[in-house]
């Protein structure tokens, strides 16, 4: 998919802030559950 891997190479940064942003929440939710989890 050519058009695929332009855009890629085109929005590198956006896609890379996204994939950061994602690991970021999921490392927040992991690691503080009693914040999302209220008994």
């Amino acid at each position: 998919m050519p058009a695929f891997i332009d855009w890629i190479t085109a929005h590198w940064f956006s896609s890379l802030v996204i994939l950061l942003a994602i690991f970021a929440i999921a490392y927040v939710t992991k690691n503080h559950k009693s914040l999302f989890y209220k008994e």
